[in-house]
């Protein structure tokens, strides 16, 4: 497959932006996935893409400063930075005008971005320590890739417990084993929770790894099918 990768109408977009909306884990700032599709291509490097939603409204664009976006086909995917040029409405809609900055450069699974999201899991916490038994706990994610996850809970880990993570897609769950790489205290006030973990997976195989890919992709569908719904 050549790595050449080109961009046409049609295509979906999703574009990460930083919003100073407060997330649950107490954070300032945040990044979150807004949907769009390519409406129009005018040359190799201006297209026209549907004015991003986020929460039913349309997202403003920075004038200034580039964002990153990655663009889907159904087999694969590339990550470009986009320049805001100008906006416009059309029958109803509006549009923004972009300028890529940087060609096209396909992902690979490994380097999948991570999606931003709040789907609920089980976490069971297996201690090195063979007399402590096992603990479980039900959390929501706070960030999912194909290689790893963070999520928040109010309770005890240790860096060298294993975790065995069963994750809600709505039409299918996953469950999958995970190694502890980092924890952080972001305290606890307003029902935000006291810690937020970094876990990195490990896969049994890679077609349970190509799965999780699939669904993380899928999710991020549904996400921004309904952000288009709210048009």
């Amino acid at each position: 497959m050549s790595n050449k990768f080109e961009i046409k109408a049609g295509m979906r977009v999703v574009i990460e932006m930083e919003t100073p909306y407060t997330n649950e884990t107490g954070d300032a700032l945040h990044k979150i996935s807004l949907g769009s599709h390519v409406e129009e291509v005018i040359d190799a490097e201006t297209i026209i893409i549907q004015m991003p939603m986020y929460k039913s409204y349309y997202f403003p664009l920075p004038r200034r400063r580039e964002v990153l976006a990655f663009v889907f086909t159904p087999k694969r995917m590339a990550s470009v930075n986009l320049l805001f040029v100008e906006s416009f409405k059309q029958d109803g809609l509006e549009y923004a005008k972009v300028r890529c900055t940087s060609a096209p450069e396909p992902i690979h699974r490994r380097d999948c971005f991570r999606l931003e999201c709040n789907l609920p899991i089980r976490v069971v916490r297996l201690s090195m320590d063979e007399d402590v038994a096992p603990v479980e706990t039900d959390s929501y994610l706070i960030n999912i890739s194909d290689g790893g996850l963070s999520f928040s809970s109010d309770d005890f880990f240790h860096q060298e417990d294993v975790l065995v993570i069963t994750i809600d897609f709505g039409d299918k769950t996953e469950t999958i084993g995970a190694e502890i790489v980092r924890i952080e205290n972001v305290g606890g006030t307003g029902g935000v929770r006291k810690r937020r973990i970094f876990g990195k997976f490990m896969h049994k195989t890679n077609r349970q790894k190509e799965s999780l890919f699939k669904h993380i992709v899928e999710a991020e569908r549904k996400i921004i099918s309904s952000q288009m719904r709210d048009i």
